[in-house]
C-alpha cells in the first residue's frame, strides 16, 4: 500500500487565445500573462502584466530574455507605478471608482506571496511584522480598482523637464503586481527601451560640446 502524500495534482487546464507581444528589440512574438477586467460600464479590457522577469518584456526593452544580462534594473517606470498602486492602496492618495470584476483567466496560483517590501518611499502604513520579519499590512483599499494614474509621457533621460502628462490604467491586485492596461503596453515599453538603452544618463543634446567646451585656452606669446 502506498502512503498519501506524493506530489500535489493541479487541475488540468488549457489557455487559447494567449497574448502575444513584439516589438522594440525583438520582432519574436512572446507570450504575456494577461487578466481580462470588466468595468463599471461592463466593458472588457485586457491588462497585462509587467514585471523584471516578464520573458516578452525583458526581450523588447532590452533585447535579452535574462534580466541578469541587462541594465533593465537601471529602469524606474514600473518602480514609479508600484508606488501610486501602494499610496492607493494605503489610501495616501484619493480612490474613485468601486471594484470591478476580473475574469479567472490566469494563475492565482502567481499572487500567493506577492505582497513583500514595498517601493521606496511609498508611505506604506505597516500594521507590524512578525517573528520571521515578515510586513503584514492593513487590508488594501484599493484590491480589485481600476484606477488611473497621470505619468510623464516621456523619461526622464529623454526629457528631463517633460510636462505632458499620459493618463495610464492600472488593474489593482495587491500592493506589488502591477497590470497595465493593454491601450498603455506599447507607450510604457517604448518609455522602458529608452530608459534601458541611456542607462539612466540622460540624454546630450546633438549641439552639445560637452563639458569644458567653455574654457578658453590660453595662447603662449612668442618670443
Amino acid at each position: 500500500m502506498v502512503k498519501n502524500g506524493g506530489p500535489i495534482f493541479r487541475p488540468v487546464r488549457f489557455e487559447f487565445g494567449q497574448v502575444h507581444i513584439a516589438g522594440g528589440y525583438t520582432a519574436k512574438p512572446t507570450a504575456a500573462k494577461t487578466k481580462t477586467v470588466q468595468g463599471p460600464d461592463n466593458t472588457q479590457t485586457l491588462y497585462v502584466k509587467m514585471a523584471a522577469n516578464e520573458p516578452w518584456l525583458l526581450a523588447a526593452t532590452s533585447g535579452s530574455g535574462d534580466k541578469n544580462r541587462s541594465a533593465f534594473g537601471r529602469t524606474s517606470l514600473l518602480d514609479i507605478m508600484r508606488v501610486h498602486i501602494v499610496r492607493l492602496s494605503d489610501g495616501t492618495d484619493a480612490l474613485e471608482g468601486a471594484p470591478v470584476v476580473a475574469a479567472a483567466d490566469h494563475d492565482q496560483m502567481n499572487e500567493i506571496g506577492s505582497v513583500s517590501v514595498a517601493p521606496k518611499g511609498a508611505g506604506v502604513t505597516l500594521l507590524g511584522a512578525d517573528t520571521r520579519g515578515r510586513v503584514r499590512y492593513y487590508k488594501s483599499r484599493a484590491k480589485s480598482c481600476i484606477v488611473t494614474v497621470n505619468l510623464a509621457s516621456r523619461c526622464h533621460e529623454i526629457d528631463p523637464t517633460c510636462t505632458q502628462m499620459r493618463s495610464v490604467k492600472l488593474f489593482i491586485t495587491d500592493r506589488k503586481t502591477v497590470w497595465l492596461s493593454i491601450d498603455d503596453v506599447a507607450w510604457a515599453v517604448k518609455y522602458l527601451f529608452d530608459q534601458h538603452h541611456l542607462k539612466g544618463v540622460p540624454l546630450v543634446d546633438d549641439d552639445d560640446a560637452g563639458p569644458g567646451s567653455g574654457v578658453v585656452e590660453s595662447v603662449p606669446e612668442g618670443p
